[in-house]
């Protein structure tokens, strides 16, 4: 079990649940990622979400684990 992985895979999910992002959009995003870099971290710099937002998803994926 990888926590980080599985972190990821709650975000990403909950970007997808509130139409923040496009499954193309997190699939690329997760492969450009670089390794020392927190998803949401990369995600706010590469202009895909904003810091709101991310928040807004961190909430959602909070609440339904």
């Amino acid at each position: 079990f990888n926590f980080r992985t599985e972190g990821y895979r709650r975000i990403g999910q909950a970007l997808l649940n509130l139409g923040l992002m496009t499954a193309a959009q997190l699939d690329r995003a997760l492969a450009e990622k670089p390794s020392d870099k927190p998803l949401g971290e990369h995600l706010i710099a590469a202009g895909l979400v904003a810091r709101q937002q991310l928040r807004e998803a961190s909430a959602d994926s909070s609440s339904t684990s």
